[in-house]
């Protein structure tokens, strides 16, 4: 088993992270389920989300995605997740020959704007992890640079 798979079920399990979605919204290409909702609609749920008292997990699925689900682990992970976002132009494809299109291409690079936007008329906070030294911390000068009014309280590389 993989132990980063198994090591992010867990902290799902445990904090409650899936919560009831919307089924005749979502469409499920090759065990993958995704949800049929557009860029306003994820910005509206994350918002929302983001003020209140739970822990919620946001996967951006691409094909790629789709294609690693035959581990298993990654295959949960990605089934226990509260919101799963159409982030590649083959998965609205695939929606459509399914019979269940999907709307629109909710990238995570473009939803992270909205969001933040949104987020700095709320007094939402964002902190940043992850990725190489550095990184973070540029992708925070960005976001304080296009939306004065953003709370970051920290960044961590990793």
């Amino acid at each position: 088993m993989n132990t980063t798979y198994d090591n992010i079920s867990k902290i799902i399990e445990q904090n409650n992270v899936n919560e009831p979605t919307m089924p005749n919204n979502i469409v499920e290409i090759l065990g993958v389920p995704i949800n049929r909702i557009s860029s306003e609609e994820v910005t509206n749920i994350l918002v929302m989300w983001a003020l209140s008292d739970r822990t919620h997990h946001v996967v951006t699925v691409n094909p790629e995605f789709v294609i690693a689900q035959q581990n298993k682990e990654f295959l949960t992970v990605l089934q226990k997740a509260s919101l799963r976002i159409a982030d590649g132009i083959g998965i609205l494809w695939a929606s459509h020959l399914l019979g269940k299109p999907i709307i629109e291409r909710v990238t995570g690079s473009d939803t992270i704007h909205s969001f933040a936007k949104a987020a700095s008329k709320k007094g939402i906070r964002f902190f940043f992890l992850g990725a190489a030294q550095g990184v973070a911390e540029l992708a925070a000068d960005a976001l304080r640079k296009d939306y004065p009014g953003i709370e970051i309280v920290g960044t961590y590389a990793g």
